[in-house]
């Protein structure tokens, strides 16, 4: 059994990339500011470190940013409107690594935890690790409910700076969290987690399951 290649999708500038594994030794070559330490780093913290949580909102990739505020801003208009938060859409934007093994028959024992039935008699199986939310719903409620106290906090300095007869903006403060991803810059680690499951796309030979 080996690693055949992985997949490495949402992490850091790498939107879509898939990594060819030699049966001996693989050698990364590329340009500077390719992406050969973003893959690396993926591999390291989806295989090796994530028990550790090593990552960090930065993970995810810039160009999804402005997507993730989209969906804060859409969560916030409903809490505001008294009415039920939009179901949150992680899936285009959240990172992720499939890792496709080649089992041979008389390994199948090995993956035999990760597969959907047990008449699967090798061949090329794909396993997803993606970094996800723990909860939807609860990081939903933090966020609007942190938003909601900021923007509290705000009007409380406009009040005071007219009560006062002052100019607005020296009662100004940054006031934590403007958007979703300044939330999630600090309190990603309370939130997400690495999950796993079997990739949707794996193939197989000999086998008599209807996933074939």
């Amino acid at each position: 059994m080996r690693i055949e290649f992985v997949e490495i999708a949402n992490f850091r500038k790498l939107l879509s990339t898939r990594v060819g594994l030699s049966p001996e030794k693989t050698v990364f070559v590329g340009a500077n500011n390719s992406g050969k330490t973003s893959a690396i780093t993926a591999l390291r913290y989806f295989l090796v470190d994530r028990e550790r949580s090593r990552f960090s909102f930065n993970d995810f990739t810039l160009s999804h940013w402005p997507a993730i505020n989209a969906m804060g801003v859409a969560w916030e208009a409903a809490h505001v409107a008294v009415q039920p938060l939009p179901e949150p859409i992680w899936d285009p934007v959240l990172p992720f690594l499939d890792v496709w093994l080649q089992v041979a028959e008389n390994e199948v024992h090995y993956v035999q935890k990760i597969l959907p039935t047990l008449d699967w008699e090798g061949g090329r199986l794909g396993v997803r690790m993606r970094l996800e939310p723990k909860d939807a719903a609860q990081l939903q409620q933090e966020y609007t409910t942190a938003r909601a106290q900021a923007l509290a906090l705000q009007a409380a300095g406009a009040a005071l700076a007219q009560e006062q007869d002052k100019a607005a903006t020296e009662f100004q403060v940054a006031i934590w969290p403007r958007n979703l991803v300044e939330f999630l810059q600090r309190q990603l680690t309370a939130f997400f987690t690495v999950g796993e499951k079997l990739n949707s796309r794996w193939t197989c030979s000999r086998s008599k399951t209807p996933f074939c």
